[in-house]
């Protein structure tokens, strides 16, 4: 007997969650799902798909909630839709309303796919843009350092005392104990 397995991919666990997807699919009578978590979609490496994959068995139907959740990239899209083809797995996407039972279907998702390629390489080049002309004006990327460069002064004078322990100077800096390391360290390397 034929079943539908779901797929789901989130590329963060941070601010993102699977809820959403898997909602869709429940509507969809889905009840063996797949998740890989913390995933981007142009890394190859996509475990839960690999098992999916290795699960499905000919009459069987792939589903996903969108078709960039199954990839980024056009190619390796339209290869895996094409390798479930030949061993007689169809594919749906849930929120295009497309599947692979026809010749329609395999034209949009060749078409869907390369746009949503299109979309994440203008996402990337427009961020790469905008961290340069951030940079151009000065402004630095990341996180801002726990230490102040007073703190580091701090830091050092208390280390060099012997008079405190690194968890003694944390609680008082109010930071963690590895900043403090961090912050020695690279103290260390600077002399050098």
């Amino acid at each position: 007997m034929s079943e539908t397995i779901g797929y789901i991919r989130i590329s963060t666990t941070n601010g993102q969650n699977t809820d959403m997807q898997l909602d869709e699919m429940k509507k969809a009578g889905i009840a063996k799902v797949f998740i890989d978590e913390g995933v981007s979609g142009i890394r190859s490496e996509k475990p839960q798909l690999e098992a999916a994959l290795a699960y499905l068995r000919e009459g069987d139907t792939l589903a996903v909630f969108r078709l960039d959740r199954l990839g980024r990239k056009t190619l390796d899209v339209l290869t895996l839709v094409s390798q479930l083809k030949d061993r007689g797995i169809s594919f749906k996407s849930l929120t295009e309303g497309i599947s692979t039972d026809g010749f329609m279907g395999t034209l949009m998702i060749t078409l869907l796919s390369a746009f949503a390629e299109m979309e994440y390489n203008a996402i990337a080049e427009r961020s790469l843009k905008g961290r340069e002309a951030a940079r151009a004006r000065g402004k630095l990327g990341g996180r801002k350092p726990s230490l102040s460069p007073q703190q580091r002064v701090a830091v050092m004078k208390m280390y060099r005392s012997k008079e405190w322990t690194i968890r003694e100077i944390a609680e008082n800096m109010g930071c963690s104990q590895p900043t403090i390391y961090r912050c020695i360290q690279s103290q260390k390397a600077s002399k050098k």
